[in-house]
């Protein structure tokens, strides 16, 4: 019985081991199911994100599945082996980076089951399953959403997109709810400013809201999420240039500091009393010229300063016009006006009727001077001509401050040799330190295109006392002989003087006229004689009037240039002897042959000239060759009484005593060289 016990036992253990062998055979090497994704996945499934998980369906009695994806555009693929019958049926596509994950692509998911080791995988699903990455979705950063930008054009970022060829950005005004939109597809495409903005737009102080979309095989995404950015406060500007120092120039550009989406700039200027606000021409230029010197010109309003002047401490601010309206005014800049010296205001305009003593003065300037010099151009010219290479004259002064007409010459400088009818643009400069300082602000000087002159009145003092009356209180002559002189007009070529005999009523008898040339008679073709009108020869004085006593005559003159002056009105004496001690013909070096006490000589362009005249203390002189050396030099005063009489130079003399000791008043001075040419001038001291 034992023995069978054991036989059966064999053969029935036998075949429990056969069956687990069988069994266990069957488990390793059987096909694991079959399966694919789910239908909510399979069926050209639109990916919500790129991250978006798709799952299989569930199969049991399996150790994981195997996910394989293939880009359907370039034909890609990866794989993912995964674990669990439950725990391993998902996956996405960023588990695939092999298989060029992109947006708007579309891929071919297949799944296969595997049970007991992972070579042990199902065949695939017959059915072919699909899914579709999205389009790109992006916003700005976090860092900078619902943010304040620094500056107005600090770069705002969005989010990164993978394969992204292009980024626009919405914006929209939370103010005025006006929308902007701009494409970025060069350069650094996920980041924009608001200088890419139209300037109208892009405003400081301003909250826009902003969403940004992003193209992706040329397809763009949707917006995403908006957020907000604060643009900053409109910034402040000053001076570029020159601030806290000096400028070389009065029409120096001072230009500001640039503002983004400013469209206009103003200038406070003031001197602490003074103050004015210029706003430049911004199709011009953005800077500030305080002063146009020369014959620059300026488009602002205004268009100069008029209190600005040289060697002024100013103080500078500047505002910008942004958003339609004026910003604030940034931080203060001193600037220092530097040296110099201008015409007087009181020579703007016109000057009319201006003849050979009028004085165009310059500004006394407010640094040590040595010297002024003046330089003019006539209309519209750009040639210059300079009063003296040197200075206003020879010897440099730094009180003669003065210009006269006849400093413009040579008269060949003007068109036909006239200097009258033109428009002059005088400047100065000045010496300082050994050094000339450039021409400053260019004055306008209009002269009158007829000049008249007339007798002797005494509006101008150096040119000796008047000879003009009225009709009820005329001139009394001392003789028929008396020569009576008319204003010496710069540049005439001849005198013409009309002259009317009046009755006891003052009604008219005769009148006659006659013309003196200045190439016959030089400088004293201004002077006649009554008894000249009608004499046998041109310097004759046995005129009709040569016995016309106790009558009184009405005398107008007029030059070449233009037409009769005022009117005059002159007496003869009662009878009496006729005075022939003198005449007025020309002589050799054009100086009249006259009694010196009784004929001054007009000409300040002649050979003698003193400087300031009139003068206060200190004198100075220019004088010609042939009166370089020694000469004889006479002094007297206006009732013919002799100061002094010296041989001396002319340098000596303006330095000794007898000038120095002056008293206030009207002086002759006639000077004769060793070869007996004369020149006579006078000079007036005023204010000791």
């Amino acid at each position: 019985m034992s023995y069978l016990y054991y036989k059966i036992s064999f053969i029935m253990k036998s075949k429990l081991y056969l069956f687990f062998f069988f069994f266990t055979s069957y488990a390793l090497f059987a096909q694991s199911p079959v399966t694919r994704l789910n239908d909510t996945y399979c069926f050209n499934y639109n990916l919500p994100a790129l991250n978006s998980n798709f799952f299989a369906i569930k199969k049991g009695g399996i150790d994981g599945y195997i996910f394989d994806v293939e880009n359907q555009t370039t034909f890609q693929t990866d794989s993912l082996i995964t674990f669990g019958r439950t725990a391993g049926r998902f996956a996405n596509l960023s588990d695939f980076p092999l298989a060029g994950i992109n947006y708007a692509t579309t891929y071919k998911v297949t799944v296969r089951t595997w049970t007991g080791v992972t070579t042990n995988y199902s065949v695939p699903s017959s059915v072919d399953c699909f899914v579709i990455s999205p389009l790109p979705v992006t916003q700005v950063q976090s860092a900078q959403c619902n943010s304040s930008l620094a500056q107005l054009n600090t770069p705002v970022y969005a989010n990164s997109v993978p394969g992204a060829e292009a980024f626009t950005f919405e914006l929209t005004n939370q103010t005025t709810l006006a929308v902007e939109e701009f494409e970025k597809s060069s350069g650094l495409i996920r980041a924009f400013s608001m200088n890419d903005f139209p300037v109208s737009f892009a405003d400081y102080s301003t909250t826009y809201s902003v969403r940004v979309k992003a193209k992706v095989n040329g397809t763009y995404g949707d917006y995403g999420t908006s957020c907000d950015i604060t643009t900053p406060s409109a910034p402040l500007t000053q001076l570029d240039n020159y601030c806290n120092t000096s400028i070389p120039f009065l029409n120096t550009s001072l230009c500001a500091e640039t503002v983004a989406s400013a469209t206009g700039y103003r200038y406070e200027v003031t001197d602490g009393t003074n103050t004015t606000v210029v706003t430049p021409d911004l199709s011009t230029s953005h800077c500030l010229v305080l002063m146009p010197v020369a014959w620059s010109t300026y488009s602002g309003s205004p268009a100069s300063i008029s209190w600005v002047s040289y060697g002024m401490t100013l103080d500078v601010r500047v505002a910008a016009f942004i958003d339609g309206a004026w910003g604030d005014y940034g931080p203060t800049c001193q600037i220092t006006t530097p040296c110099g010296s201008k015409l007087e205001a009181a020579e703007d305009g016109k000057i009319v009727n201006y003849v050979y003593y009028d004085p165009i003065l310059a500004e006394t300037a407010a640094c040590a001077v040595e010297d002024y010099q003046f330089r003019y151009r006539i209309g519209g010219s750009s040639e210059i001509y300079l009063t003296a290479t040197g200075g206003n004259e020879s010897t440099g002064s730094p009180t003669d401050r003065t210009l006269f007409m006849s400093d413009f010459g040579p008269i060949s400088n003007f068109p036909g040799g006239n200097p009258y009818g033109q428009t002059y643009r005088i400047s100065v400069r000045v010496k300082s330190g050994g050094v000339w300082s450039p021409f400053g602000i260019e004055r306008v000087v209009s002269v009158n295109s007829s000049p008249t002159v007339n007798i002797r009145d005494g509006v101008f003092p150096a040119a000796g006392s008047s000879q003009c009356g009225s009709s009820g209180s005329p001139y009394n002559m001392a003789n028929v002989s008396t020569i009576l002189l008319a204003y010496n007009l710069y540049g005439f070529s001849s005198y013409t003087y009309e002259v009317t005999e009046l009755d006891g009523s003052g009604g008219d008898v005769e009148t006659r006229t006659i013309t003196r040339d200045r190439a016959t008679y030089g400088t004293m073709a201004r002077g006649m004689r009554l008894n000249m009108f009608g004499a046998s020869t041109s310097t004759g004085i046995d005129g009709s009037w040569a016995n016309a006593f106790n009558t009184t005559f009405r005398v107008r003159v007029k030059t070449n240039l233009g037409d009769y002056g005022t009117p005059c009105y002159v007496r003869t004496p009662s009878a009496m002897a006729l005075d022939n001690s003198s005449t007025i013909n020309q002589n050799i070096d054009d100086t009249p042959e006259e009694n010196s006490a009784s004929l001054d000589e007009l000409n300040l362009s002649d050979a003698v000239t003193f400087f300031p005249n009139p003068f206060s203390s200190s004198l100075n002189v220019r004088v010609s060759e042939e009166f370089s050396g020694i000469n004889t030099i006479q002094l007297i005063d206006l009732s013919g009484k002799e100061i002094v009489i010296i041989e001396s130079s002319i340098a000596d003399f303006v330095g000794s005593d007898c000038i120095r000791g002056l008293n206030n008043g009207v002086y002759l001075i006639n000077i004769a060289n060793k070869n007996g040419h004369r020149t006579q001038t006078r000079l007036v001291k005023l204010n000791q």
